[in-house]
């Protein structure tokens, strides 16, 4: 079903459109409810942590052109958030819950708010 999996932790129910352009590296964590629209590559790093209901797009809601999404190792996805389609976030990123990712999230960094906009 999955792209490469490497031992990814998925808890049920999840969602994805394709499956097999979602890819997971080592030690990474899906909670229950999420939905990955896979129509483009969505690439995963190690020891990442997505919470409950996070949706990842990797298509435009518009219907417009799939966009690939990257999530760098040791990222934390808190519940409820969206991440738009080609969205890239560094490593070591932190998303607060309910924040709407439409833009990329620099390493380290801590986004909330609707856009997420950087906090500090």
């Amino acid at each position: 079903m999955l792209g490469t999996g490497m031992g990814a932790g998925i808890q049920p129910p999840f969602q994805a459109d394709v499956g097999t352009n979602i890819h997971f590296e080592v030690a990474c964590l899906l909670g229950p409810g999420c939905m990955v629209k896979d129509q483009a590559p969505v690439r995963i790093g190690s020891v990442t942590q997505i919470s409950a209901t996070v949706r990842i797009r990797a298509v435009p809601s518009d219907g417009g052109v799939p966009a690939p999404v990257t999530i760098d190792r040791n990222v934390w996805i808190s519940a409820g958030t969206p991440v738009c389609a080609g969205v890239a976030m560094g490593n070591d990123a932190f998303v607060i819950a309910g924040a709407v990712v439409l833009s990329d999230v620099a390493k380290g960094a801590m986004v909330a708010g609707k856009p997420a906009r950087t906090l500090g």
